[in-house]
């Protein structure tokens, strides 16, 4: 947890449904474990995902998602449809949604059968955004398999600053992460963390 998070429970969430979406209320609702920082993920029946922010810093970053989620239907990797967005009415001021479930695992490197392809899918979704900022580049060292690496950056086409600017981006964020979460605080981020540093060649 960050010092500035909210305490999120069930009873609160069932709360919010019932005052917005009373026709899921009645169904069953479970906090998922996530390795992220910004928001509180739960589980609502079968076919359902509801994300909230944490804290009052992640509040516009989840109304950005909003705003920009249903644009993405089009591209190449599938993305969740957003089925309800509303308002927050206890912690903090925000949004949050209601989205489908999408069934799968973790990108994480023993859930990749291919990484050659698993990374020529995300360099053509990149693409595909048309504007990607430097530091999702930093995807090639957070996500992407070294054997994949140069593949991944010959299909965004990235030229010679931008990749040492995301080389940065990504060791800035293994280290914040780390120093910050270390001691239980999220294992999974720190785990994540320690693999970057790995692939940069500094663990």
């Amino acid at each position: 947890m960050m010092h500035d998070d909210i305490v999120v429970d069930e009873s609160m969430v069932r709360r919010l449904l019932s005052r917005t979406t009373p026709q899921w209320a009645d169904l069953p609702v479970r906090r998922l474990a996530s390795s992220g920082t910004d928001n509180a993920i739960y589980r609502v029946g079968e076919k359902l995902l509801l994300r909230l922010p944490r804290r009052e810093a992640a509040a516009n970053l989840i109304t950005k998602e909003l705003d920009w989620l249903p644009r993405f239907g089009d591209l190449l990797l599938d993305v969740p449809k957003l089925y309800f967005r509303g308002r927050i009415d206890f912690g903090l001021k925000g949004e949050f949604g209601i989205f489908e479930w999408m069934e799968g695992d973790i990108a994480a490197p023993q859930n990749i059968a291919d990484p050659l392809a698993a990374a020529l899918a995300l360099a053509s979704f990149l693409n595909a955004l048309h504007r990607v900022d430097t530091e999702d580049y930093a995807a090639a060292w957070t996500w992407v398999d070294q054997s994949a690496r140069d593949a991944f950056r010959s299909a965004c086409g990235i030229e010679d600053a931008d990749w040492l600017r995301a080389e940065g981006w990504a060791l800035y964020a293994a280290v914040i992460a780390l120093s910050y979460y270390r001691g239980g605080k999220n294992e999974a981020l720190c785990e994540q963390s320690r693999l970057t540093l790995s692939r940069l060649n500094m663990r």
